[in-house]
């Protein structure tokens, strides 16, 4: 009893291993473009970009490549995009995402899948041979805080076959570029051709004022050594002159009699000046004509 017991366990884990074995439905892990080692949505793909799709070997089978809805309750688009594609063994496709804009818009979501050869795309059928899915998005839709579209692909990052290809996208925008910061030269205001203008009649405005400063101090020396004429002069004469040059000095006039007495002198005869008449001798008191001079 113990024996048929075990024996039926054993049975229940080989129909249980049986059951779990991997089939073709399941082998999305075969697919490396998109990754089939991320989550899925992990890869993100504009239209118009040109993308690499990759791929391990899946069956012996020739296959048609499918666009297709990931939530086939959406609705039921599916776009053949490859015929007769060999997946017998690792293998690539170049393919540049055209797409209404409208399909997009109303569901952002898809993925790959294989189909038979012949044989059209059953939203209904069980799915074989699907990639992961990614998102496909307007290149509107995704814009940095500048306003710049940009891609968000994300490529393979590890492959099982050497002959396995990952990509990496590059996306340009068709949003026109941003218009360039203002510089310098561009910046409104005095040109370098105005700018020598104003320094060059700055330097002659100071030449000038130079000019005319010098020839003042000039004008003032010069008329400060100038002899002044003697006619110029205004002089009130009141007796006789004499003139010098062009000075006039007052003359010696005769006023009273000062009493002039030299000392220690030998008898000599002085002479009175000025017209005096009296002689006198040393010791004497002798009387000469005072001098005076008369305010000129």
């Amino acid at each position: 009893m113990l024996f048929s017991s075990t024996r039926f366990t054993c049975l229940t884990i080989v129909v249980a291993l049986l059951n779990a074995s991997p089939t073709y439905a399941s082998i999305a892990s075969n697919w490396t473009n998109p990754n089939a080692r991320l989550p899925s949505f992990s890869s993100t793909y504009l239209v118009g970009e040109r993308i690499l799709l990759s791929w391990l070997a899946l069956n012996q089978s020739r296959n048609d490549l499918w666009l297709t809805r990931y939530d086939v309750s959406t609705d039921d688009f599916a776009l053949r995009i490859a015929s007769d594609v060999d997946i017998s063994d690792a293998g690539s496709f170049a393919w540049t995402i055209a797409v209404s804009d409208t399909e997009v818009l109303m569901d952002t979501r898809f993925e790959f899948q294989f189909v038979t050869t012949g044989s059209n795309y059953d939203p209904t059928a069980p799915t074989e041979f699907s990639s992961p899915g990614f998102n496909l998005m307007l290149v509107n839709q995704i814009a940095l805080p500048n306003g710049t579209a940009t891609s968000t692909t994300t490529s393979a990052l590890e492959t099982a076959a050497p002959s396995t290809s990952s990509t990496s996208s590059t996306t340009t925008s068709s949003d026109p570029p941003p218009p360039p910061n203002p510089s310098s030269s561009d910046t409104p205001g005095v040109s370098t051709a105005g700018i020598a203008g104003i320094a060059v009649g700055a330097l002659a405005a100071v030449g000038l004022i130079g000019f005319v400063i010098g020839y003042m101090v000039f004008k003032k020396r010069q008329a400060r050594h100038k002899p002044k004429a003697a006619d110029n002069l205004d002089v009130t004469m009141t007796g006789p002159y004499e003139i010098l040059g062009d000075r006039r000095h007052p003359t010696e006039v005769l006023g009273k009699e000062a009493e002039v007495h030299e000392m220690n002198a030998s008898k000599e005869t002085i002479v009175a000046e000025a017209g005096g008449s009296q002689v006198h001798e040393v010791g004497n008191t002798m009387k000469r004509p005072g001098l005076h001079e008369m305010p000129g």
